[in-house]
């Protein structure tokens, strides 16, 4: 059976903002960003959103396995002495991981995130 096109007419105003809020998410098509939205199971975090967080987890797993690795050298007494760049970029990456994943959930949950300085509503 073929079903009838479907037709949305959002004011010029909201037309506007749909497409803003497509684009800081990284859609070039404003029709995807729509049907992600209304698919959306999980609390409003959408398909590009949970492949950043996925990446996210993964560098942090990484982060987190160095940092171990470390803790275990210490501990058995096998002292390096860790480089200040692997620290500094350990810390810099962990902190960026963070940040990114708070803005995404933040989003998802229509809180006010920092970047944007104003309210994001959950799609």
């Amino acid at each position: 059976m073929r079903r009838a096109k479907l037709t949305v007419r959002p004011t010029e105003d909201e037309h506007a903002r749909l497409h803003e809020r497509a684009g800081n998410l990284g859609y070039d098509s404003l029709s995807a960003y729509l049907i992600d939205c209304a698919l959306s199971d999980d609390g409003g975090v959408l398909p590009r959103e949970r492949r950043t967080l996925e990446s996210l987890l993964l560098h942090v797993r990484h982060l987190s396995a160095t940092v171990e690795e470390e803790r275990l050298k210490r501990k058995a007494s096998v002292l390096e002495r860790v480089p200040q760049e692997l620290l500094n970029d350990i810390t810099r990456r962990s902190a960026e991981a963070v940040r990114l994943i708070n803005v995404i959930l933040a989003r998802a949950g229509g809180e006010e995130t920092e970047e944007t300085g104003e309210r994001e509503e959950a799609a």
